[in-house]
């Protein structure tokens, strides 16, 4: 085991996380909260103009496949070892960025991250709009509580949720629910939608009226809904 991984075992175990998985990626589990945690070294940048640069760079990985198409989140760190900081991306834009490409890069600052001193988390701006949260090891679950609010869209899903038996066990409302909520004219609105073959107008308006709250939806599962309406 790594110098990394040792001092990131000894971490969580301090602040009580529950191991489901062990290795890098971890799973792991806090307050009865999935997340996969992937930490990665940051390193120089290596760009002659901007020596304040760093990075990390994720590659190509089966092992993070299942991590793709997985509703937990994915907290991917960038691990400042010199100055004890982790550092945190958006981890929906990095979901729908692992194994797209052979290999993505993802930046952030050494002043700032020097800048991080006890419990305070910092979200900082990068030039190309992305932005970098950085926080103290110690503060990683602090962080993770306020994941949604530095994230925001980011869906946690809490395992005491009691789950419907439906096609996907990982979404949080069935088909019967999203039924149950459809009005009257709206349901009429899309059986003449239906009538004429529409059907892909017909998804776009029920995502249009129920995409906030079921946004674990996938495509199939409103398609299947609306030639349920038929």
């Amino acid at each position: 085991m790594s110098e990394t991984q040792l001092m990131l075992t000894s971490l969580f175990k301090e602040q009580k996380f529950q191991f489901l998985e062990l290795g890098n990626p971890y799973l792991i589990q806090v307050d009865n909260v999935k997340y996969y945690i992937y930490v990665k070294n940051i390193t120089s940048a290596y760009f002659k103009s901007r020596p304040d640069v760093t990075r990390i760079q994720l590659g190509y990985s089966a092992k993070l496949n299942k991590i793709c198409k997985s509703n937990i989140p994915f907290i991917l760190l960038g691990l400042d070892l010199t100055n004890d900081v982790f550092a945190c991306w958006n981890p929906s834009k990095i979901k729908r960025r692992i194994n797209a490409k052979a290999n993505i890069s993802l930046y952030s600052r050494t002043s700032v991250q020097k800048s991080i001193k006890g419990s305070k988390i910092l979200a900082h701006e990068l030039a190309n709009g992305d932005k970098v949260v950085l926080f103290k090891t110690k503060t990683i679950a602090r962080f993770l509580e306020k994941l949604e609010e530095y994230f925001p869209g980011v869906i946690i899903y809490n395992t005491k949720v009691a789950l419907k038996s439906f096609k996907d066990p990982s979404v949080l409302y069935s088909e019967d629910d999203l039924f149950k909520q459809t009005d009257s004219s709206l349901k009429k609105k899309l059986r003449l939608l239906i009538e004429e073959n529409k059907l892909l107008e017909a998804v776009t308006i029920c995502i249009e009226h129920h995409g906030e709250k079921y946004k674990d939806f996938s495509f199939s599962q409103w398609y299947d809904f609306v030639k349920k309406l038929k």
